[in-house]
Formats: C-alpha cells, sequence, structure tokens
C-alpha cells in the first residue's frame, strides 16, 4: 500500500515544497520513489499534502520521502554555495583536544555547527553526484575534487543506518564520509543535520585551529 500523503515532490526535476504550493496549482507533480504522478491535495479539515492517484500501488513512505529530499538538498546546498546549511556534531564525538577546549570556554556545551561549504572548501569540491555507483557501493551523495583523489560521501539515516561493509569500505580506501540524521524545521522545507558518525577527524582538527586564534583574537 502506498502512503496517503506525501510531503515533497518532484517537478521539472526540481523539489517542491508543501508551502511553495496553492490550491489550483496546474503544474505536474511526480512521486520521487515512482515517477508517478502526484496530485496537491488542501481541503478544510486535513493539512495540505500531495497524493497518489488511487490505482497506484507505489510503496512510498514518509520516511523514504525525507530520505530523498535530505540526498537532494544536500547535491543543491553544494552546487548553489550556501553556507547556511550546517551539519552539527555532538562535542563528544570531537577530537580530544578541540573538545577540551570547546569545554573550556562552554561547559555546557553539547553541539559544535559546521556549514556544508566548510567542508567543501577543505575537499576542494569539484563534483556532486546522488546514488551513483563507486565500486560496489552507492553513496547517498558522493563529492570529488577536481583531479578525483579526494571523496566525501555523505549518507542520510532516517530509518537505518550504513552496514559496517560500506563504513569499512570508506574506511580501507581512504574516502571521508559523514552520516546524519535530518532534522526538519518549522517551515517544512529547511533542513539541519545531526551528525551520527564521521571519519573528519583530520578536516575537524583544522576547526580547532581556527577556534584557537578566535580565542587569541
Amino acid at each position: 500500500m502506498h502512503v496517503s500523503s506525501i510531503p515533497y515532490a518532484l517537478c521539472d526535476e526540481e523539489m517542491v515544497h508543501i508551502p511553495d504550493v496553492r490550491k489550483g496549482d496546474r503544474r505536474l507533480f511526480s512521486c520521487p520513489e515512482c515517477g508517478e504522478g502526484l496530485f496537491f491535495k488542501a481541503g478544510e479539515i486535513r493539512i495540505p499534502h500531495f497524493s497518489h492517484y488511487p490505482e497506484s500501488m507505489c510503496s512510498m513512505s514518509l520516511e523514504s520521502a525525507l530520505h530523498y529530499y535530505a540526498k537532494h538538498y544536500i547535491a543543491s546546498a553544494i552546487k548553489k554555495r550556501d553556507e547556511n546549511v550546517q551539519f552539527k556534531f555532538q562535542v563528544d564525538t570531537l577530537p580530544d583536544l578541540f573538545r577540551r577546549s570547546l569545554l573550556l570556554f562552554d561547559t555546557n556545551r553539547s553541539e559544535y555547527a559546521v556549514s556544508i561549504m566548510d567542508l567543501v572548501r577543505y575537499f576542494e569540491v569539484y563534483n556532486v553526484n546522488v546514488e551513483k555507483m563507486f565500486d560496489i557501493y552507492k553513496p547517498d551523495v558522493l563529492c570529488n575534487d577536481y583531479d578525483l583523489n579526494r571523496f566525501l560521501a555523505f549518507e542520510v539515516a532516517v530509518t537505518h543506518y550504513s552496514t559496517e561493509e560500506k563504513i569499512a569500505f570508506y574506511l580501507e580506501n581512504d574516502i571521508a564520509y559523514i552520516e546524519f540524521v535530518p532534522v526538519v524545521h518549522e517551515d517544512g522545507k529547511t533542513l539541519s543535520f545531526t551528525v551520527e558518525a564521521h571519519n573528519l577527524d583530520e578536516f575537524l582538527k583544522t576547526r580547532f585551529d581556527i577556534l584557537i586564534k578566535s580565542f587569541v583574537h
């Protein structure tokens, strides 16, 4: 059975959000999962949403819609060079010296936020792909530099996390990765990301240098 209401849809290969659609909108919307047509519903009782037509057998769920949206949100943010998209690291997952330095100035601090553009600049991202095969795995989003020497994989965790085998592949091949849970803001379309796992200690050490300089000045 398909889910009765979906918060996102595709229109001309771009994600469309409920707040951006009005009753009577004549654009053609499609399902991110199956490609079938969707129609927009805005009644007196139920909140506005997209819905499949009755004959659809799509297995789309709210979770898979969020997973799809988060992947393309990340890719779009990189292409648009959006400084406002942030990843929030739990302080206790940061490199030890960095963590202790942060807590020295704020003992109650639990998170440390990094802009996606900080990652883009550090890894010199030149190209970004969504769900493109890389060896035997398909990262949700994979970035590379111009010379294909450095790679950065983004993994979205909604209903499940990456397998141990996939993470081992990243580590064995010196591929940086960050796995995160997407958090939807009140406007229904803005996302932020809570980091669950990563191998970005070298990147975070550069943030430590910036932190120290900010304290000195």
